[in-house]
Parts: C-alpha cells; structure tokens; sequence
C-alpha cells in the first residue's frame, strides 16, 4: 500500500509539472501541440510564425486556478501589448457593446498586478479573444479553447464577480460571432444565472449622485452588464438551431430604464464627449436603441408563438400591422441618425431587419434544410401576398446595405463589426432564394452575388458567415450549379500587440 502511495504521489508531480508552466523537464510541447503539428498550427493562426507558446501553457493551466500567475507574468513582461489590446478593445467592441468603464478596467487592471486574481485574468484573456481574427473559415482557434476551459473551470471553483460575467459575455458575442450556437447558448445562460445571483436585474440607474463619481460609474456599469445580457441572451436565438429554444431571461424582467452609452460610462475617464464637450446629460445612442430593437423582437417571437397556434379563423392582422409600423417608425429613426446611409454598420437596425423578416416570413420559417429539401413553408393565408411583398422589400433593403458593406468594407476598420448583420445577411439570403423563379433572373442573380460577397467579406470577421456561406452554396449547388466566385477563405491580419502576446514564450 505504501508504494501504492509513493508511485501516486511521482504521478501527481509530474502531472503537477506539465500544468505549472516552468517547472516540467518534459518537452514544453503539451497534449495540443502532441496532436497537432507546428506546421498546422502556425497555419492555423495565420501569418505569425510561431504563436502556439502562449496558448499551449494557458491550456496547459486551463485546469489550475494559476491562470492568474500567467497572464500576470504576461503583463509584466508585455505591459504595452496588454495596454495596446486593451485599447483596441475599447475602440472598436466596447463602443456597440459596453459593458465596462474605461475608468475602472484601468484600475482594476493595476490592482491585478498585486491581486492576480483569476477572474480579471479570465476577463483579460476574453478581451483578447474578442479582437482575434479568424484564421480559418470552420476550425476552432487554439486561444478560444484555452479561454473557454479555463473559464468554465473557474465558474467552479471561485464566486460569481462582475468580472466573470463581463468574461461570459465577451465569450458568448465571441461564439455567437463564430457560429458555435450550442457553446454560446450554455456561456450565456450561465451569465444571466451569475447576474440574477448579484441581483444585477434589481439594479436601478443612478440617480442624484455626480457622474463623475465613481459610484455614478459602477451603478451604470451594472446597469449595462445586465443589459447586455439580455442582449446577448435574445442573439442566441436568432440562429436555426436555438430558434425555438427558451430564453435564460424572461421577457417580465426586462429592464424598464434603457441602458447607458460607452460615452457615458467613460465620461469620468475622458471629461469630454465625442464632439470634445462636456457630457451633461443622456442621449439616446447605438447601445440604447439596440435594447428598444430587442423590446420589439420579444413581441416579434410573441407574436410568431401565437401565430403557430392560432387557428385559421383567429385574426391577428391587427397585431401584425401595429408591431411592423413600429419595427419600421425605428428602422427610419436609425436610418435618419446615420444621414441615410441604412445604417450599414448598425447594431440595431440588424435587430430591426431580422425582427421585420420573422414577422413576415413563411410559416415554419425558411432554413436552409427546408430549402435544400424543397420543402418550403407557406406565407399565413389570411395575407399571403402582403406577405411575400414586405418579404421581398425587406429583402431588397438587406441588400441595399449588403451593398454598401461592400463598397465600404476597405474604409472601415472590420474589427468594428458587430456579429449580428451576418446573421441578418445570411436569412435575406436564404429568403431570397426561396423566391427564385418569382422574381426577375437578373436582378435575383444580382441580389444574390451581393449578399455572397457582403458574408464572404463578414466571414474575414466573423467565422459564423464563413459557415453560412458555405451552407448557402451548398443549397445553390443542389438547386443550380456550383458558386465560382468567394470559394477560398482569406485570412485578416491581428493587431501587432494580440501578434506579440499570442507568441510570447
């Protein structure tokens, strides 16, 4: 029995070696890299030559709690890049989805240097998930399954913290935007039990408190975190496969109060507003009409719900017309703020666009196994053809935008775009092939090429459109002939300082 124990324990350290980076006499390659090759793996991160250092220790800690002690040792030996990435987080993420002050990450971000506390290193590690380029149109990237195993252990093993729910939710966007709809069904569903557990959902606006207290700050900084899952938890189901699945937050505890700007939570840090003048009091921006897009979607599923119920005779043509007067009255008040442009890069106006598509569509909806089999629904009998005409138009606007993604893409920086317009592009798409032969061949054909290319140039972004691409072919192939055009997935170059952490060694 004792050398029982004594053989246990020689195993227990040279596991204990492989998890704690620097102290194995094994070969630094981990069970990753035994699997994979250096070739393959360097392809799959893209054009750095060698990146898997990094990633290969946080998987090999991804079952520790020394993730703290890691990106510690990172930030001391990378503090710009980490500062860098930090920067280009709230550029470009942080402004349609603010879920933290400018304010208080920095600070929190100098306490971690004696704290090392694993859930800010988890939060840290999410916001370098979120600015990380796709480096293949299908493959899982190595960060992401360090990231998520090292997450969903620490939800068992240390207390629920705004850190961890700010993590989850940069982690759930991120599989959303990739297309792992299951994953990100699970992460956000866990977030809202984390937020309900704070009492996040009872949080109210600040109220007679300066704003530039901090106090103001971290009040509004829950309100938004609480917002944003809801946000995220709606997004979930926007895809075939969680369509019918059921919400994680119930529509009776929707925040009543709207949600605050980025401008607003990093007022304190800035002093100024975006035109350089002081802040005095709220405006309505992206992220708050974002929550007035999803107030109408909940009442879009509402109103589909009793639909698959209703009986012939029921008359819902009331209701119907009601809900698309006020989808529309938003998507001009959006299209008006962006000086008529259809608000091509616009986080809400692509919740206003699928809710207009759900409201009007055939009944069950159009998805792509319906399509391929042939077994397309019908438009409700009571207004079928009014129906197939708000399709077409809603549709034509889709691709309106679709073009102007396009034309623009090369002027914006594509780390900006939030995920959501993919999924918007590809249910146009996968509308407007169900009325082929109804429509003009030309300007099908037409319409058609354009939402490809607009979810071949999203996929350099979001891998979820390089999937749906290549759903949508699929479909093509089987009706027509095989797409010649947007067949090879290219790869977008990462930010220099995510380039410089991701191959530290």
């Amino acid at each position: 029995m004792l050398e029982e124990f004594r053989q246990l324990r020689k195993r227990l350290k040279t596991f204990e070696g492989l998890l704690i980076p620097g102290t194995s006499k094994i070969s630094s390659l981990t069970s990753l890299e035994a699997s994979t090759s250096s070739t393959e793996r360097r392809s799959r991160l893209g054009s750095t030559d060698d990146c898997a250092d990094f990633i290969s220790r946080l998987e090999a800690v991804a079952t520790t709690l020394d993730v703290g002690d890691e990106v510690y040792q990172l930030l001391q030996s990378h503090p710009g890049e980490i500062y860098g990435a930090s920067h280009c987080y709230f550029d470009n993420i942080h402004k349609w989805m603010p879920i933290m002050s400018r304010k208080l990450f920095y600070r929190r971000l100098t306490e971690f240097s004696k704290t090392k506390r694993p859930d800010f290193a988890i939060l840290l590690l999410c916001i370098l998930l979120s600015i990380h380029y796709p480096t293949s149109s299908t493959a899982q990237e190595p960060l992401y399954r360090a990231v998520r195993s090292i997450y969903w252990y620490l939800n068992a093993t240390v207390d629920a913290s705004l850190e961890m729910i700010q993590a989850g939710i940069l982690l759930s966007c991120y599989e959303y935007g990739f297309g792992m709809h299951k994953e990100c069904y699970k992460t956000i569903g866990l977030c809202v039990r984390m937020g309900h557990w704070m009492d996040l959902h009872n949080e109210e606006p600040p109220s007679e408190i300066p704003q530039s207290s901090d106090e103001w700050t971290e009040a509004a900084e829950k309100c938004n975190i609480w917002w944003a899952l809801v946000i995220r938890d709606r997004s979930t189901l926007l895809p075939e496969a969680t369509l019918t699945k059921p919400f994680a937050h119930y529509q009776q505890s929707m925040p009543k109060h709207l949600p605050f700007e980025a401008i607003d939570l990093d007022a304190s840090f800035t002093g100024v507003g975006e035109d350089g003048v002081a802040r005095d009091k709220r405006a309505l921006g992206g992220f708050g009409y974002q929550a007035e897009a999803w107030r109408l979607f909940d009442r879009t599923i509402s109103f589909r719900q009793r639909l698959a119920t209703a009986s012939e005779s029921d008359f819902l043509g009331d209701d119907k017309f009601k809900l698309d007067a006020e989808l529309q009255d938003l998507m001009r008040t959006l299209v008006d703020l962006n000086k008529g442009a259809k608000c091509g890069f616009c986080e809400p106006s692509a919740v206003v666009l699928v809710s207009l598509l759900l409201l009007h569509t055939r009944h069950p909806y159009v998805t792509a196994e319906a399509l391929s089999k042939g077994e397309v629904g019908r438009f409700p009998t009571h207004c079928t053809v009014a129906s197939s005409l708000a399709v077409q138009t809603i549709v034509r606007m889709i691709v309106d935008i679709s073009r102007t993604i396009n034309n623009h893409y090369f002027d914006v920086n594509v780390l900006s775009f939030p995920p959501s317009y993919s999924h918007v592009v590809y249910r146009a798409t996968l509308e407007l092939i169900s009325f082929h032969g109804d429509m003009d061949n030309t300007e099908w054909a037409t319409a058609l090429e354009t939402l490809r290319e607009a979810t071949w140039n999203y996929g350099r972004r979001w891998q979820a459109a390089a999937k749906n691409l290549q759903s949508v072919d699929s479909i093509l192939t089987s009706m027509l002939s095989a797409p010649s055009t947007f067949n090879s997935f290219q790869p977008m170059q990462n930010d220099p300082c995510l380039v410089a952490l991701l191959t530290n060694s």
